[in-house]
């Protein structure tokens, strides 16, 4: 999948949000010892395929494998990213983890990201309003499965994603099609 430079700007411009104005430690569940939104990177407020017009994204989040969303993230930076910064990229597990909010709180499931770090809740209590992200800050967003970068240890060929549906964090075969939205630090 190829995109010219002036189709990539129409589709992939979005207006950035500063991690910072999240830097009040807002609640993103119940988790133990706090869920919070990170300070410290920039997140494009619309996911790959979609454009900001000033108040929200428009159009459909494209669905890429592994490896498209890979060359479309290398592309979008190449062709002069956003904001004059071209060193956007896929966000890992636990940064991606920080977006997601579950109305109903967090579900006690536990899940291992094999990181070394403590295990994360697996998903939001039932009934959570969809999308389990802040539309506020990430209008239109797809009710769906979005990449991270965090590669499965010890299974090259799976990635792990969260699922903005019901917030399940999990791994899938890179040859699947999921959304993508990018971050910087």
């Amino acid at each position: 999948m190829t995109f010219s430079h002036t189709h990539l700007k129409s589709l992939l411009a979005a207006a950035i949000i500063s991690a910072s104005a999240f830097a009040s430690a807002q609640s993103y569940g119940n988790a133990p010892g706090g869920n919070t939104m990170h300070s410290g990177g920039d997140w494009l407020r619309c996911a790959l395929g979609q454009a900001w017009n000033g108040t929200t994204c428009t159009g459909d989040a494209k669905d890429f494998t592994f490896e498209e969303a890979e060359k479309a993230v290398a592309q979008f930076n190449a062709n002069g990213g956003y904001a004059g910064k071209t060193d956007w990229r896929l966000p890992t597990i636990r940064e991606l983890i920080t977006l997601r909010v579950c109305s109903t709180g967090l579900d006690a499931t536990m899940q291992e990201l094999e990181d070394s770090e403590p295990p994360v809740n697996a998903m939001c209590n039932e009934n959570a309003a969809k999308p389990t992200t802040d539309t506020a800050k990430f209008p239109n967003t797809a009710a769906s499965w979005f990449w991270s970068s965090t590669v499965v240890d010890g299974k090259a060929d799976n990635t792990w994603y969260v699922n903005f549906n019901d917030g399940f964090v999990n791994n899938d075969y890179q040859t699947e099609s999921y959304n993508v939205r990018l971050v910087r630090k």
